[in-house]
């Protein structure tokens, strides 16, 4: 097998991470995932189940790792979807967000010194812009290392600022699941969904074409650094919750005064994904009806 066909993911256990190597697998690459299984992250053996016994799997932390150096340079491709999601958790906790959303990368960044010509695709947030809390702080430095870093050695960075992710894998149990994830979670378990403020908007993406983004983005040469912007829809919260009560078929929705521990996390940003259709054209989409019923269902058969 070529060198070209061997891609290494880290995070490749955890909710997007795990459809990324799906995706790899199914287009019959080797594929190398490296995951710590830290608590409070969304990675699960669970999300690997049907792809298992086709995939190289380092039950390691990344910092962990002696011969990290190798496992890049084995592959020409490296998946960085590193991270910690939790918005709120990261904010009483964020010497742990610091961890999992900076050093992590930092560690990845030292194996890539000596390794020129390596292409990476890391994952980012679009709570970068104007970051507001300590997720958004601490993704917008990893990314900043990368940026100086490839220009430096000499390998090559793809940044993506991704809006909300949400699908099959993503975590259903505890707090900071994402809204679509709790808004959805409320409903089955006939809790009130809460929708702060008239007219708020989100981002979203379904994580089927968030994958297929970064599968078409992989077959494009990129070199240097640059970022990218990736989203699909664009939605008032509001009409998202009376999207999801005609799918689950019962429950009600309140609105509320957006309480201040929150505003510090309330940052919307319209993003741009011109520059993304100038890569890979016009990229795949769901009905955004019908990727909120296949997570409603995934969430049906997983709370």
């Amino acid at each position: 097998m070529a060198k070209n066909d061997r891609v290494l993911i880290l995070g490749g256990a955890g909710f997007i991470g795990s459809n990324i190597a799906k995706k790899f697998v199914s287009q019959n690459y080797k594929v190398t995932i490296i995951d710590g299984f830290l608590p409070q992250t969304g990675a699960n053996l669970k999300n690997l189940r049907s792809i298992l016994n086709k995939v190289k799997l380092i039950r390691k932390k990344v910092e962990k790792i002696d011969n990290l150096e190798k496992q890049v340079a084995d592959n020409n491709l490296i998946i960085d979807s590193m991270g910690w999601t939790r918005h709120i958790s990261g904010m009483e906790n964020p010497l742990y967000d610091l961890e999992l959303n900076l050093l992590s990368h930092i560690s990845l960044i030292n194996a890539l010194r000596k390794l020129p010509g390596v292409k990476v695709i890391y994952l980012g947030s679009e709570g970068q812009y104007e970051p507001f809390d300590v997720q958004g702080i601490n993704k917008q430095a990893a990314e900043t290392y990368f940026k100086s870093f490839s220009k430096i050695y000499g390998f090559s960075t793809l940044s993506l600022r991704i809006s909300h992710c949400f699908g099959q894998n993503q975590p259903t149990k505890d707090t900071d699941i994402g809204l679509v994830g709790l808004f959805i979670r409320n409903l089955l378990t006939h809790r009130l969904i809460r929708v702060f403020d008239k007219g708020r908007k989100r981002n979203f993406i379904y994580v089927e074409d968030l994958t297929e983004i970064i599968f078409l983005l992989s077959k494009r040469e990129f070199s240097g650094f640059s970022s990218l912007d990736v989203n699909a829809y664009s939605i008032v919260l509001e009409e998202l919750a009376q999207k999801l009560i005609r799918i689950v078929g019962f429950g009600e929705y309140k609105k509320e005064v957006l309480p201040k521990n929150l505003v510090v996390n309330d940052n919307y940003h319209s993003l741009d994904t011109v520059e993304l259709k100038k890569m890979i054209g016009q990229f795949p989409k769901h009905q955004f009806d019908k990727a909120l019923i296949a997570t409603v269902n995934y969430f049906k058969e997983n709370l």
